[in-house]
């Protein structure tokens, strides 16, 4: 599951669609949100929005280096924004 960390003013969704265009070399036509959670509840502020993704096409030419599978299968990916006071 792709992920990573949301940037400053960036809205999860943003991300969502972002992180696995970089990683994998797919993009979405369409993302569903499906539940923000916060796994170290207590300790760190630390939310994870989870989306899937539907639509999945490649976004760029593979050059060697991936092998893309069939466009039509959903994704799921995941994305994190740490707090300043989690830090």
């Amino acid at each position: 599951m792709p992920g990573g960390l949301i940037e400053d003013g960036e809205p999860p969704a943003e991300t969502a669609r972002r992180e696995p265009a970089e990683e994998t070399g797919y993009g979405a036509r369409s993302l569903r949100h499906l539940v923000t959670y916060e796994p170290a509840v207590g300790s760190v502020r630390n939310p994870h929005h989870v989306f899937v993704a539907r639509g999945v096409e490649p976004t760029e030419r593979d050059e060697g280096t991936r092998r893309h599978r069939s466009a039509r299968r959903k994704r799921a990916t995941s994305c994190t924004r740490f707090s300043a006071a989690s830090v």
